[in-house]
């Protein structure tokens, strides 16, 4: 290589020269070769080349002269950081990458053969072993086998002599970008590691780009030099204001070459490194490591639910990137909404990295609970949000970012850190005094809220997050917002009457939208506020209306129709239908135990229902089998004070009761009550069904004093309660009756009994209706031919609760 200075070019040029008698005519040619290649890539990052060809029996290739090292020995230098080593192999890589575009594979990619000039820039040379790819019927351009190449940096198929693309360069390249963090395989005595820890992104590009097979590999050079980019974290983006749920959404960045890529081309590459078959095989792994029974058939439900989101993401983003130009605005503002869902997606698999036993159990129906990419494509989609001032723009980006952490909290079932977010998100939020993200954090906070079983605190987070939203424009956001209200107040605080107008909120929104899967969550929600007053008949109809629309929109054994066949079993087992109810129980539990596996709360849930109504049948064994397995995974997983423990409780006490074993009876009911107490207060309707239960066991154990003084607790609990709680005051009178039965006084006790059946109306069951007719007769009859006394513990089974939401 001789140095020269060019006076038309006016600079120093370097110039190879080789005598032709000292070389074969084969390798002539491949000098030639390498001139003719690198003259069709015009980058920085290639070295430039002039002219070539031969003189004077000479051949010459004349090209740019780079004044430096090569790339392999300005790693070495001292004091290299992992940044500084990362950044330098990102601006070989777009050499490479323009070289691909060029239909040029490099076949010879190693540290020697990338020359870092004095302007700091890393110029990839050598092209000897390029060869023209030729273009197949995958449209991915391929060279014909061959093993030329140096043996450290080969790829896999390079040693086997199969075809050859742009992933073989990719292989070679990260095989000398693995060598410059952590060293070659046989380290030499000059080696230093660079200063910093490596990213763990890094890592895994790595081992993506490692893969033994090509198609594991990233499909081009793009998203793994995004990935390794050492900027990725304080690269600015572009932002968009616009779309309910997702307010913001990121511009374009930088995937290598020498060419910007298009937003759409963007898109697609990042999601393609979020979800692979790398990625898949690491998710399988990992699984499997928490030593969780099931691991595998988790990782591979959620693999399935996965992969169909993805599927559905393409389809949208092609969709969108495939509208007309003339329509700028709404092709934004979808590419917008899509990219949030796909940075929901990345805060969610990063999750998974470091799953433990619950996460191993929720992660199926987590991945099915990502928010739909077809959303993004709705002709109603929102677009009269508020814009953003400019000086705001940083800040909401970063806050964007936190809810797509936040959200992913919540699906991992990572309740404590999460509502730890949310809170200080929802202050950042009201500093930004931006409408539409703080709605969306206040909604975040109230979902996180409620799943930690504070109720109370979740009404104010969820009532502001509707307002907000429905202030802004986020109409998806508000009917969220909306029907989760009906849920805290009408079923969590059993509060009916501060229930009806979110009921009018949540439906309004929903319709509006003609979004069916909100009008069938806002369906189940009106169905449960119905289900508590006793209005059996309108709740079934509203669950059946639920399903139908939920299968139609999510499949028969999505998480979701199952929650919903599980609120219907229970409410026909209430409206004296065991079998209807205990087919759709079954089917619940089926459907859930696929989902989350058999130990999860949520089959726990379904359990004590079905283990309900096989009571009910007479399948004693079998109810007592289920309650028990629902008592001892709600413990395991969500500890022995959670709320959703007590129902299960009451519904095993009830099973001892009727069994005869009072005393194992009390005590399941006296947890029950301590923990209802503590997570909603003394004056909840919910306390005084479990002093009904609590008083059953009493008086069947011989203590009518005591039973009595609880009876009397409920009824003027349930006696004040709002909106149409009272019916269930019933029971609570009833309970007083048989004990007058007990005490001999008939007259007494036909005032209780008339005045608990006054009560139920038609809202109770019909069994609980009948046993108190039967108390009534009794007391009748005694009045009219008075008898000896019954002894105490006579035969009673009221059901206060009757389900187990």
């Amino acid at each position: 290589m001789h140095a020269a200075f060019d006076e038309e070019l006016g600079r120093p040029i370097a110039i190879k020269l080789v005598r032709s008698d000292r070389m074969s005519e084969r390798q002539q040619q491949r000098l030639l070769q390498e001139a003719r290649s690198m003259a069709r890539i015009s980058s920085p990052h290639v070295v430039e080349v002039f002219d070539a060809g031969v003189h004077d029996d000479r051949v010459f290739i004349a090209m740019a002269l780079v004044d430096g090292p090569t790339l392999d020995h300005w790693c070495r230098r001292p004091g290299r950081t992992v940044d500084e080593v990362l950044a330098m192999f990102v601006g070989a890589g777009r050499g490479l990458a323009t070289a691909h575009r060029a239909e040029l594979v490099h076949r010879d990619f190693k540290p020697s053969n990338v020359l870092v000039g004095p302007d700091g820039l890393a110029r990839v040379t050598d092209f000897g072993l390029a060869v023209a790819a030729v273009r197949t019927t995958t449209s991915r351009a391929t060279t014909r086998p061959s093993r030329a190449g140096t043996a450290a940096y080969m790829s896999p198929e390079q040693h086997a002599g199969k075809e050859l693309d742009e992933r073989t360069d990719q292989y070679s390249f990260c095989v000398a970008l693995r060598e410059a963090l952590t060293g070659p395989a046989e380290p030499t005595k000059d080696w230093r590691a660079p200063d910093g820890r490596i990213p763990g992104r890094v890592h895994a590009a790595l081992r993506r780009g490692l893969e033994r097979e090509p198609g594991r590999r990233f499909p081009h050079m793009g998203p793994l030099l995004e990935q390794i980019d050492p900027r990725r974290s304080r690269r600015p983006r572009a932002v968009v204001v616009g779309l309910g749920a997702a307010i913001l959404g990121a511009g374009l960045w930088a995937l290598g070459g020498d060419r910007a890529p298009t937003r759409c081309e963007a898109g697609r590459a990042a999601v393609d490194a979020e979800w692979n078959d790398s990625r898949m095989a690491s998710l399988r792994s990992d699984f499997v490591a928490t030593g969780t029974e099931g691991a595998d058939a988790a990782a591979e439900r959620t693999r399935q639910r996965l992969d169909r989101w993805l599927e559905a993401w393409q389809l949208g983003w092609d969709q969108a990137c495939a509208a007309p130009a003339t329509d700028d605005d709404r092709r934004g503002r979808r590419l917008d909404c899509l990219d949030q869902r796909r940075r929901q997606l990345s805060a969610f698999m990063s999750r998974l990295v470091t799953p433990d036993a619950d996460l191993v159990a929720r992660a199926a129906a987590a991945a099915a609970s990502l928010p739909p990419p077809a959303e993004c494509l709705d002709a109603g989609l929102e677009g009269s949000i508020p814009p953003l001032p400019e000086h705001k723009l940083a800040e909401a980006v970063a806050l964007r970012d936190e809810l797509a952490q936040v959200h992913a909290d919540d699906l991992a079932g990572r309740v404590t850190p999460g509502l730890e977010r949310a809170q200080a998100l929802v202050v950042r939020a009201q500093a930004l005094a931006y409408p539409p993200l703080l709605a969306e954090a206040q909604f975040r906070l109230g979902r996180l809220h409620e799943r930690a079983g504070d109720y109370a605190a979740a009404r104010p987070a969820l009532e502001d997050a509707y307002y907000l939203a429905t202030e802004s424009g986020q109409g998806r956001l508000a009917a969220d917002a909306a029907t989760m209200m009906v849920t805290v107040l009408g079923i969590r605080l059993q509060l009916p009457d501060e229930t009806q107008p979110w009921i009018g909120h949540a439906m309004a929104a929903a319709e509006r939208l003609a979004d069916p899967r909100r009008h069938a969550a806002a369906l189940v929600a009106r169905a449960g506020v119905l289900a508590q007053r006793g209005e059996l008949g309108p709740a079934r109809a509203d669950y059946q209306r639920a399903l139908a629309l939920q299968r139609e929109a999510y499949g028969r054994h999505h998480p979701t129709v199952a929650a919903t066949l599980n609120n219907l079993g229970t409410v026909a087992a209430a409206d004296g239908d065991p079998s209807v109810a205990r087919e759709a129980l079954d089917e619940a539990v089926t459907a859930l135990s696929l989902t989350y596996g058999p130990a999860h709360p949520s089959v726990a849930g379904a359990l004590s229902n079905l283990g309900a109504v096989e009571s009910h049948l007479g399948r004693t064994e079998d109810a007592i089998e289920h309650l028990e397995r629902a008592r001892r995974s709600t413990t395991s997983s969500l500890g022995p004070r959670h709320p959703t423990l007590a129902p299960v409780l009451a519904n095993l006490g009830r099973m001892r009761l009727a069994q005869g074993e009072a005393a194992a009876a009390r005590a399941l009911f006296e947890q029950a009550l301590q923990i209802r107490r503590d997570a909603l207060g003394p004056e909840h309707p919910a306390v005084a069904y479990a002093y009904v239960h609590l008083a059953d066991a009493q008086r069947a154990s011989g203590e009518p004093d005591a039973a009595a003084e609880h009876y009397r607790r409920a009824l003027a609990i349930l006696t004040g309660s709002e909106g149409g709680q009272g019916w269930r005051a019933g029971y609570a009178r009833g309970g007083l009756g048989f004990i007058a039965l007990d005490w001999g006084d008939a007259r007494a006790a036909l005032e209780h009994f008339d005045a608990a059946l006054a009560a139920f109306g038609n809202a109770a069951p019909v069994a609980d209706r009948e046993q108190f007719e039967q108390g009534r007769a009794r007391a009748q009859q005694q009045l009219e031919d008075p008898p000896q006394p019954d002894s105490p513990g006579a035969d009673t089974r009221m059901r206060a609760d009757g389900s187990s939401r």
